[in-house]
């Protein structure tokens, strides 16, 4: 068999004070930064982690662990930034970045 990749919906998006947060819509993993890079990074290390924990120690409640929808909130964030983004010029929105955290995973 071969690895399969675990393809995750994030975005990145700036705050009034200039800091920058990122999330994970399908997860419901939060991470902050001073800038976009530094968040994507940060939620990237979050989303190792919990994977982690979800797929060993807490193995017995992984139906309930994975996924974990965001609030609506995000997910309607996340798709907003998306038509805004292939409207680019008639939408006007605050700098953000979508992105896909892509995990490999082993099947055992």
């Amino acid at each position: 068999m071969r690895p399969i990749d675990l393809k995750l919906r994030c975005f990145a998006q700036q705050e009034n004070d200039k800091s920058w947060f990122a999330i994970c819509i399908d997860l419901n993993l939060f991470a902050q930064g001073e800038t976009a890079n530094e968040a994507r990074k940060k939620l990237h290390a979050i989303i190792a982690d919990y994977l982690t924990e979800a797929l060993t120690v807490d193995e017995q409640y992984i139906d309930d662990l994975i996924p974990r929808r965001a609030p609506f909130y995000f997910i309607f964030r996340y798709y907003w930034l998306m038509l805004s983004t292939n409207l680019d010029g008639i939408i006007k929105h605050t700098p953000a970045q979508l992105f896909t955290e892509h995990l490999p995973l082993v099947p055992a």
